[in-house]
């Protein structure tokens, strides 16, 4: 709430193991974090940050971009170092509908 005070309009904080929160449009959300056995967290990240992006420009809503967004993080994990791990976004959509995630309002 205070960054969206000082002009942010949509803020994203990720908690690692613990998923994510976020506010947008006077809404405030908590979302889960997929459970993966971790090769190698290097860049999950920044590919957590890509899938935001990719969400963003696609228009999608802010629940389906954080779940998004939380598959492209947790699957990059899957494998060493930062690139490896990323996958195809056909893999990324079918991961996240075969693993829903809990979102919840705060």
């Amino acid at each position: 709430r205070v960054l969206q005070s000082w002009g942010g309009r949509t803020i994203i904080i990720t908690l690692g193991g613990e998923g994510c929160v976020a506010a947008y449009e006077g809404s405030y959300w908590k979302v889960g974090a997929f459970e993966m056995e971790v090769l190698d967290p290097s860049g999950c990240g920044d590919a957590f940050a890509s899938g935001v992006i990719m969400a963003a420009l696609h228009g999608w809503e802010i629940t389906k971009t954080l779940c998004y967004a939380s598959a492209v993080g947790a699957m990059t994990t899957q494998a060493l170092g930062t690139t490896d791990g990323v996958r195809p976004r056909a893999e990324i959509e079918a991961f996240c509908a075969s693993h829903p995630l809990e979102v919840s309002t705060c």
